[in-house]
């Protein structure tokens, strides 16, 4: 398998906070009962962050200043 090149460390980990946001929220009866409201806010966090960081695929990275 080939390694996905050009990935940005940043949109990935807010990826992954949006998913454990998302697994926390699921979680039935939780203990303790604040699991909830964190999978919550980290949902809400890691989406956040995916919209600030994420770049239109249309702009290049001279177009927006990104360094190699």
């Amino acid at each position: 398998m080939e390694k996905i090149k050009n990935t940005s460390w940043k949109t990935t980990l807010a990826g992954a906070v949006s998913a454990l946001g998302i697994y926390f929220s699921e979680i039935q009866n939780p203990d303790p009962v604040w699991l909830n409201t964190i999978g919550s806010i980290l949902t809400a966090a890691g989406g956040f962050l995916i919209g600030l960081w994420a770049r239109d695929n249309n702009k290049s990275s001279e177009d927006v200043g990104a360094s190699e």
